[in-house]
């Protein structure tokens, strides 16, 4: 389950989380954070949420033979799978067990433990759509990121044209926070982050040079 904790966030976004509720106060909006850290077993629910059996088969399947194709050097780990790799040894608790070896090693790691996830992953929600980034990829399963809502008379306003999610996107903006009601591909009118949260990956271990070496 996904936690709804302002202490389950990274300790750098908490500040900004707690700004974006102060700025809400401010303009005497109530706000709800009903979701901050989420698991990557979690995120995996949310992904397989209104895909098709043969879909989600299919990506499994994909993810899977690229892993045996990064092993054994048939593939090179694109810069997204490095990154995403780099980050799960770091944070996730489903990679920090264990070592993650060379760069090629645990980005092939990485994949087979995030399809596992997508295979074994509990029943879904319903059938629309709800997120594009597969377990290991969300700003939330690192504690980037959280989901809010305004309320009117204590019920949750959902509407992504409501003024009231304007302003509350607003808020989230003066605070520093990327607001995804403004992205493009795939809006959320409640999702907020940290801005360019991937670039903590320059403080994140380092794979060895021998390492990068047998990836080049």
């Amino acid at each position: 389950m996904a936690s709804r904790e302002i202490e389950a966030l990274r300790p750098d976004m908490q500040p900004l989380a707690l700004e974006f509720q102060q700025r809400c106060h401010a303009r005497g909006m109530s706000v709800l954070v009903y979701c901050t850290l989420r698991s990557a077993r979690e995120q995996a629910r949310l992904w397989r949420n209104g895909r098709s059996r043969a879909e989600i088969d299919a990506r499994i399947r994909r993810i899977r033979s690229h892993a045996a194709s990064v092993l054994d050097q048939r593939a090179q780990p694109t810069e997204s799978e490095r990154m995403y790799a780099s980050m799960a040894f770091h944070y996730l608790p489903e990679f920090m067990r264990q070592e993650p070896g060379s760069e090629r090693v645990g980005v092939a790691r990485y994949l087979v433990c995030q399809a596992s996830l997508i295979e074994t992953a509990p029943p879904q929600y319903g059938r629309r759509i709800v997120t594009n980034a597969l377990p290991c990829q969300s700003a939330h399963n690192f504690g980037f990121a959280f989901d809010a809502v305004p309320l009117d008379g204590g019920k949750p306003v959902w509407d992504a044209e409501s003024n009231l999610i304007r302003q509350m996107g607003e808020c989230g903006e003066e605070a520093g926070l990327e607001w995804a009601g403004r992205w493009t591909r795939f809006t959320e009118s409640v999702h907020f982050q940290k801005a360019q949260w991937q670039m903590g990956r320059a403080q994140m271990r380092e794979w060895s040079g021998c390492a990068r070496a047998l990836a080049a």
